[in-house]
């Protein structure tokens, strides 16, 4: 059931890739929101797995929390009006902090 689950879920973020390319940063937001999310059913499954590696979890839950704190910067931001440049900046820092979540999702086997 399990490799079923990721399975799953590996060709859904597969398939989420070949979306249109975002027009704006608000959409690159709400692009980023539905990775995230994505990421965090991922990690959550493995999470309460009862095989779930101590250290695996804390690096998880760190890159976890980094990529939120980073999403909700960056949603403030572009909801906020922020100046150009100060949205860019967000956006991007959420881009890396979600890239490096799914990174680490990859490296533990879990997509």
């Amino acid at each position: 059931m399990r490799k079923i689950f990721f399975s799953a879920l590996a060709a859904l973020l597969t398939a989420c890739s070949a979306l249109p390319v975002p027009q704006d940063q608000a959409q690159t937001v709400y692009a980023l929101e539905g990775a995230y999310q994505a990421a965090a059913t991922v990690e959550t499954k493995y999470i309460q797995s009862p095989s779930a590696d101590a250290g695996a979890v804390s690096a998880i839950k760190k890159a976890d929390q980094t990529a939120y704190d980073a999403l909700t910067a960056a949603q403030t931001a572009v909801q906020s009006g922020a100046g150009s440049a100060a949205v860019a900046a967000a956006v991007a820092t959420a881009q890396d902090a979600l890239a490096a979540l799914t990174s680490l999702l990859h490296t533990k086997g879990l997509i």
